[in-house]
């Protein structure tokens, strides 16, 4: 016991037996002195009743259980400077008689490092989440944030794999038992989570095993959220479509629009000459019509005009562009409503462009709803007063999921008559105006278009 590493004490009727040098040195007394304290006084106020029934346990005359009992407790030094203690003790006979016998470690720097620790997970700008046996021991507040919530006991207890996505949840049980039987990280994967408030967010998430962590092994997941990269890089993707189709237009339209001037011109003196043709030239100067405002969008692409920014109100657009499509409207059995938060509101657009994208959103919303119904659009600012909503909603037969992923790229459309230009032409003015729109949608339910432009 002399040599031991650790400090040992011998405790019998409330008087320290036998006190070795490692003991005596952690709380700054001679062993000689150490044989005149009672082992209670050597702990903080507080904790003393704690270590009481910790040093009585199993000592009565007639105890029958002799098992050790582990404890941490904060000790105070001759000096009177805290001490963190880790120990444990157990029943033995000395002189014939019982005592306890145990041993004590100073984890001073051990707390220091783990508060220090502690504050380093906290304060990560990226959620961290530490995890034992599938049960969440500890999450820092960006991973209170990434989950929706602001009470660490909505996660603190629960399964750590229940966070996943059920597809997702297997192979993360496979990568968590990798790791608790080797050194390295998993590196960056990509899963989908459920928040606690039912959406899910995709992210890349990374897992290491931590060998001591409060006295405890246990395995560290650290998340980043990729939503927004992810949006980013289908910007970007989208982008290049763009300058390829572009690209692309500027040559086609031109070879195209010549020889389709000619065709449109005989087909027309063709009709004055020949009655007898009559509707087969009227359908195929209609479809040359059609092929020419599909040149015209090309053209736009190709050499879009110079965008001329002014303050116009935003009712006064919506009032103009749903006159032009009543019509339309009426015949399909479609009613359209506004909803206005503040008709005063304005926005600092190129009017005929931002009339341009209404009219296909309205269009398309028309075309959706075969059996009638009703379209509404919500106009609305934010409370910072920067950014004007617009939301266009239908009841219209909806769009699935794997097609609305593909809604914006150049040729792709839903309609059996359509090009896909429009859309992508939409989505081009509103980047233009420094805005954004996204499709919101469900199959049979309708579709909801929302648009963010910057406050006039």
């Amino acid at each position: 016991m002399e040599n031991a590493l650790v400090g040992v004490y011998l405790y019998q009727d409330g008087k320290i037996v036998y006190a070795n040098p490692v003991f005596s040195n952690i709380f700054g007394y001679t062993q000689s002195e150490m044989a005149t304290l009672d082992l209670v006084d050597l702990f903080v106020r507080e904790e003393r009743d704690y270590m009481i029934n910790k040093l009585t346990y199993g000592q009565e005359p007639d105890a029958k259980d002799v098992m050790n009992r582990d404890y941490k407790v904060r000790g105070i030094s001759k000096a009177g400077s805290i001490v963190e203690l880790e120990g444990n003790s157990t029943l033995t006979l000395f002189r014939g008689k019982p005592a306890l016998i145990g041993t004590i470690l100073d984890i001073t720097d051990r707390k220091v490092t783990e508060r220090q620790y502690q504050r380093l997970l906290k304060l990560s700008p990226e959620p961290i989440m530490l995890h034992k046996d599938d049960t969440i021991i500890y999450v820092n507040d960006a991973g209170l944030k990434l989950f929706a919530t602001k009470d660490p006991l909505d996660l603190i207890g629960h399964s750590f794999i229940e966070l996943f996505h059920p597809h997702d949840q297997e192979q993360v049980r496979r990568r968590l038992d990798t790791v608790l039987n080797n050194d390295h990280s998993t590196g960056f994967f990509e899963f989908k989570l459920v928040r606690l408030d039912g959406n899910i967010v995709e992210v890349e998430s990374s897992a290491i095993h931590i060998y001591k962590y409060m006295g405890e092994s246990m395995i560290q997941s650290v998340f980043r959220d990729v939503t927004e990269r992810k949006k980013t890089e289908e910007f970007m993707r989208r982008s290049e479509k763009l300058s390829l189709v572009g690209q692309m237009a500027a040559g086609v339209a031109h070879e195209i629009r010549n020889p389709l001037t000619s065709i449109k011109g005989f087909s027309q003196l063709l009709k004055e000459k020949n009655d007898s043709y009559k509707d087969y030239y009227e359908i195929m100067i209609s479809e040359l019509d059609r092929i020419n405002e599909i040149v015209n969008e090309f053209m736009y692409l190709a050499k879009p005009n110079p965008i001329e920014f002014k303050k116009v109100k935003l009712s006064t657009i919506l009032e103009h562009v749903i006159s032009l499509m009543n019509t339309q409207a009426i015949l399909n059995n479609v009613s359209i409503r506004v909803l206005y938060e503040n008709e005063q509101v304005a926005i600092n657009c190129d009017e005929n462009q931002i009339k341009q994208v209404f009219i296909n959103i309205l269009k398309n919303a028309v075309e959706s709803m075969p059996r009638g119904g009703d379209i509404t659009i919500e106009c609305s600012i934010t409370q910072e007063q920067n950014e004007v909503y617009i939301k266009f909603i239908d009841q219209g037969i909806g769009i699935s999921e794997d097609r609305l992923k593909k809604i914006g790229e150049p040729f792709y459309t839903t309609k059996e008559q359509g090009t896909g230009l429009g859309l992508m032409l939409s989505y081009k003015i509103i980047e233009s105006h420094n805005g954004k729109l996204n499709i919101h949608s469900e199959l049979n339910k309708g579709t909801r278009i929302d648009i963010v432009l910057p406050h006039g």
